[in-house]
């Protein structure tokens, strides 16, 4: 790859929007394809061949494209310039800010990556995780109450902006949180898990200073569900082998001009984002995908556990209270019997977030299979309940599930999985639907950041993006 960041030119933002904004079909046929075969990249573009090689010069004269060689002897592809534009994707949760930079790649930047394209101030003012998979994510711990969010996310913004290398060119910055946002009033209508944010008016969480500076940038910022955000990352990543976003699950591969995908992600929460014929559904309100706050069977009581499991249900306390005095909580849904309400209650015995954060580590977790065998039944219960459901009403091709119990839990694999989908929905669209475990950090930040990519263009509209997708 050639030298991105001594050949971009310094361009003013808005001419960068402009640009993608007109080219965005070209562009996403560029990124995925990796091709030199400018008449596949017009098939997959959706556009005719003149006008596909025409929108190419254009983007090779204004460095958002570029020719290089390939692997192959004399073989050369068009690629995307991966330093002609940045996105910030950032999740909002009780206890902290966690965020990701991505380039025009799409590829998520670590520590080192600052360093090698000599982004000082970024490299000195963030702190990155320094092992695993997602050595992409910046945290950043603040106290409870919305005042002490407020301030560090303005102090995380100025960071952004206080970067001075010519070669930043930061275009969007999207905001995701648990819950929905009114479009007509501009408020956060409802946010179960960060309540702090419920009925706070967007113009709120970003000081009017800040968000002139941005402004002034063209630099857009977007508030965006946090499951929507992982569909958008689960979708687009099928067309990115190389990446391993998702795994390296070649099925998947085979699958990704495959229409309708649904992103499960269980956790304190349960969210659910869906990508139908195409284009991330969001429903008549803009609240489609709250599938936690549905009313749920009480398969703790159905099941009748095994004389290998009697005594986890036996002893659901700690103090040995039988099951029979259980009490449900009620949920910030206004329900008792809602599913993200009873999973929560009947797998681990909790009706807060702190409690099930201590109840939920990863040492807890790991072999949870084996130490509460008929809760990790009811679990699978209620798992395969979300499977009939979505195969059963939307015939999907693919079902990606995430979140800290199905990573943790080291007996929920891949192979569970496809057991648990297979005896719940209907036999040929359940054998017709794959089913893949996905890293939900990465996937809520990274998609985020790719929604501000696709914010490109839209001004200050404040409706929701409409994302679709072409076949390649």
């Amino acid at each position: 790859m050639t030298d991105s960041n001594s050949e971009a030119p310094v361009k003013n933002g808005a001419d960068r929007i402009e640009l993608i904004n007109e080219n965005h079909d070209v562009l996403n046929a560029v990124r995925r394809l990796k091709t030199g075969d400018k008449s596949a990249l017009a098939e997959a573009a959706g556009v005719s061949w003149p006008t596909l090689n025409k929108d190419i010069k254009k983007l090779e004269n204004e460095r958002a494209v570029q020719l290089i060689k390939n692997s192959d002897p004399g073989e050369y592809i068009y690629e995307v310039n991966p330093n002609y534009a940045y996105f910030i994707g950032m999740a909002l949760a009780n206890d902290s800010i966690k965020l990701s930079i991505c380039d025009f790649a799409f590829h998520a930047l670590t520590k080192g990556d600052l360093v090698e394209r000599k982004f000082d101030h970024l490299h000195k003012h963030l702190s990155f995780n320094e092992t695993g998979e997602n050595k992409h994510v910046i945290s950043f711990d603040i106290e409870p109450g919305l005042r002490a969010m407020m301030d560090k996310t303005n102090e995380v913004v100025g960071i952004f902006l206080a970067e001075k290398s010519e070669s930043f060119n930061l275009l969007g910055i999207t905001i995701a949180f648990p819950g929905y946002i009114n479009y007509d009033s501009r408020m956060f209508a409802f946010s179960p898990h960060v309540q702090e944010l419920s009925e706070t008016h967007l113009d709120e969480l970003v000081l009017p200073e800040m968000k002139k500076s941005l402004d002034e940038r063209n630099i857009f910022l977007y508030f965006e569900n946090d499951s929507e955000s992982a569909a958008i990352f689960s979708k687009e990543s099928l067309f990115l082998k190389e990446s391993l976003f998702l795994s390296d699950d070649e099925e998947l591969y085979a699958l990704r001009n495959k229409k309708n995908v649904a992103c499960i992600y269980i956790s304190v929460g349960i969210g659910l984002g869906l990508v139908l014929n195409n284009e991330l559904f969001r429903g008549g309100t803009n609240t489609a995908g709250e599938i936690g706050h549905i009313l749920a069977p009480d398969f703790f009581n159905i099941l009748t556990p095994t004389d290998e499991e009697k005594e986890d249900k036996d002893y659901y306390f700690e103090d040995g209270v039988k099951e029979e005095n259980k009490k449900l909580p009620l949920c910030k849904c206004g329900r008792y019997d809602c599913l993200e309400n009873k999973l929560k209650l009947d797998v681990f015995n909790t009706n807060n977030w702190g409690d099930f954060y201590k109840k939920t580590t990863p040492e807890k977790l790991r072999d949870f299979a084996n130490t509460h065998k008929f809760r990790y039944r009811v679990l699978g219960e209620y798992i395969s309940y979300m499977f009939n459901l979505l195969i059963n009403l939307f015939n999907l091709d693919i079902i990606i599930i995430s979140g800290r119990i199905v990573k943790n839990i080291e007996a929920m694999n891949k192979n569970h999985l496809e057991l648990l989908k297979r005896t719940s929905a209907l036999k040929l669209p359940s054998s017709a639907c794959k089913c893949s475990i996905s890293n939900n950090e990465r996937a809520v930040l990274i998609g985020s950041a790719m929604a501000a990519y696709y914010r490109c263009g839209y001004k200050d509209q404040e409706d929701p993006i409409n994302v679709r997708w072409l076949h390649t």
